[in-house]
Parts: structure tokens; sequence; C-alpha cells
């Protein structure tokens, strides 16, 4: 369903009422209510709408080591509805939204039987992905659910620009390990593990140059190909141009002393005697620094002919 730009919003914005920085510790009650309202869209009646909730419940049941979500109800839907508007962590209230999206996707895919008549879909999932994202900007919200994976979004512009960008590259089936990396570094940032989140950035990062140069049949040591000499290979076979190499110093400057010495002076060796403190927003900037890289070697490898 469209979001509608309300006068008592309107009267909000002119009063300086709405959240103009993200908060990350509360999801309000009134944005799990519009939550629940984009699951009814989504699917509203039928077989198939219980088929969705029936496993979400008996999946949540499992993993949370209870035998109900709550009182006993006599629809699925409304058993997880009620248990979600009721979460007390911004963990759990996430885990039941990125859980139901990942589900409805998947049941859509293998239960291409299910007719319009059973499915009585309102919106279509991409729709309510959009919608749901955009509920979470305007309550102030400081995550998104993008391909299903609940990623921290510490600044629109940022994420627009560059983090959304990577995962659409990502999404290539030959980037497939890179995807996963990537995706794990952003789970542990969000989860507060920095070291983690910056060995895994840098891991995607090397994991594409080492695709970009195993499909153009580079040849490296693949004990040795750390992120200098897969980024000075792939200036030698001029993936970045050779009249732009004066330029482009710089930037090789930044791939070499951006995401991978961060990871190395402070994710990738022992902490010794003292724990490393890594403050949250050099994490954030190494991990931009890895979306925009990997979005710019892959669309350096498409634009140089084979």
């Amino acid at each position: 369903m469209a979001i509608h730009d309300l006068f008592f919003k309107q009267m909000k914005r002119l009063r300086g009422e709405v959240p103009d920085v993200y908060q990350y510790t509360e999801m309000t009650q009134g944005l799990r209510v519009q939550v629940v309202h984009i699951w009814r869209d989504l699917f509203f009646n039928g077989e198939f709408a219980e088929a969705v909730f029936r496993y979400v419940r008996d999946a949540l049941c499992r993993e949370y080591r209870v035998f109900s979500l709550g009182r006993q109800q006599q629809y699925a839907s409304a058993e997880v509805e009620e248990w979600f508007l009721s979460c007390k962590t911004v963990d759990d209230s996430l885990t039941v939204v990125q859980f139901v999206f990942q589900t409805m996707s998947q049941l859509l895919r293998i239960g291409a039987h299910y007719d319009d008549e059973v499915v009585m879909r309102q919106v279509t999932l991409e729709a309510a992905l959009e919608e749901l994202n955009q509920r979470f900007q305007e309550d102030g919200f400081g995550y998104l659910l993008e391909n299903y994976q609940v990623i921290r979004c510490d600044s629109q512009l940022l994420h627009t620009e560059a983090v959304k960008p990577a995962l659409i590259v990502l999404g290539e089936s030959r980037f497939h390990n890179a995807n996963e990396e990537f995706r794990g570094a952003y789970e542990h940032y969000r989860h507060c593990r920095f070291a983690e989140a910056l060995v895994d950035a840098c891991k995607a990062f090397e994991s594409v140059m080492k695709v970009i140069c195993k499909g153009r049949n580079w040849t490296f040591d693949k004990a040795k190909a750390t992120a200098s000499p897969l980024i000075a290979l792939l200036i030698k076979n001029e993936l970045i141009p050779v009249f732009l190499e004066n330029h482009l110093t710089g930037l090789r400057m930044t791939l070499e002393a951006g995401v991978p010495t961060v990871r190395n002076k402070l994710g990738g060796h022992g902490a010794g005697a003292e724990t490393i403190e890594i403050p949250r927003h050099f994490v954030a900037y190494a991990l931009h620094l890895t979306a925009s890289n990997i979005v710019m070697l892959a669309e350096a490898d498409k634009a140089l002919p084979r």
C-alpha cells in the first residue's frame, strides 16, 4: 500500500517532532503495527498465508526452545503477529521480520502451484519490502531489509550509494563466497563484533579480486593472494587503465591502505594483554569503503574487453 503524507505527519515535521538521526535500541509499537499491516497486505487470507505463518511459528518455537509463541490461536498468523507485537528486544523483533519475509520468498519460489485465488496478494513482495524499509526510515529505526538480510544503516546516503549497489553486484553467482563474507561483515557489525566485521570485509574485498582474476585466467599465488598483490595484478593487466595510472595512484593507495590496513592494524592480529577498542565509526568507514571498491572493481571488469 502507498505511504500517505497525511496532515498529522506534516504537522509533526513542522514542529520538529520527526527523528533526524537513526536509533537502534527500540522497534516502536507503532512500527510493529505497520509491519503487521504489510504482512496482511501480502497475504490477507487463504491457504498460502497459513502455510507461511505455520512454518514461521513452528521454526521459531524450535529455535527459541518453546512449545508455543504464546496463547494458542486458531490461526498461525495470529499467533506469530501477537508474539511479534510483544517482542522485548530489537534482535527478536528483527528476527521475526526477516524470517517472515524470507519464508514468503522461499515458499513463493517453490510453491508455484499456488494460484492467485489461493495466494490472494494485494501487493508484490518487492513492493512490501520497499514499504517496510520506508516505514523503518520514517520511524528513525536504523535498519533495513536488503535481499532478506538485516543491514544496520548509519547513513541513508551511504547505504543507497555504496552498500546497496554492492549487494546487487555480489548477487551474481560467481561472487557467492564474497557475498557471504560481505553479509557476514554487516552481521558482525550489527552485533558490535567489530574485529570480526573488519576481517570479513577484507575477505569479501579479496574474494572479488580473486574471482575477477580467475575469470580472466590471470595467475596468482593462492597462498599469498592478499589485497596488495591482487591489486597490483589488476593494475598490471589494465583492469584499471594504464592511461589513468597517475590519477589512480591515490586510489591504489586507498585500496591498499584502506580496508586491508584497517583490518591488519585493528582486527587481524592478536590483542595481546590489552583489549583493542575499535570505534564503530572506523568500522563503518571500512565497510563503506569495501562496498564502494567492490562496485568499482565489478564495473571495471565489465568494461574491460576479454
